[in-house]
């Protein structure tokens, strides 16, 4: 199998979204029409198997853009800094 970084992001490509709840690695299908089980559950299999790196990788990887930067913030939640500046840069404020 792949690394682990290659089946989340198959996973993601074939509609999941994949998350972490502390150690649990969650996922759900948002992509449209129903998931090939042919083709998913040997990824799922491998997230289960490799748990540790799987857990490892989506401390360090966007689910919505595929991005890997992170930053925690004043509130202790990181975020993926290029979504969250997509988001800031959306309300047109000004920052100078």
């Amino acid at each position: 199998m792949d690394d682990i970084g290659q089946v989340i992001m198959k996973l993601s490509a074939l509609g999941y979204r994949l998350w972490l709840e502390g150690d649990r690695v969650g996922y759900e299908h948002v992509g449209p029409g129903e998931p090939d089980a042919v083709k998913v559950l040997p990824l799922l299999k491998a997230i289960r198997e490799r748990k540790a790196d799987a857990v490892y990788f989506l401390r360090c990887y966007c689910s919505c853009c595929g991005g890997v930067v992170f930053g925690t913030f004043s509130d202790g939640k990181s975020r993926c800094l290029v979504c969250y500046r997509k988001n800031l840069d959306s309300l047109n404020i000004d920052r100078s």
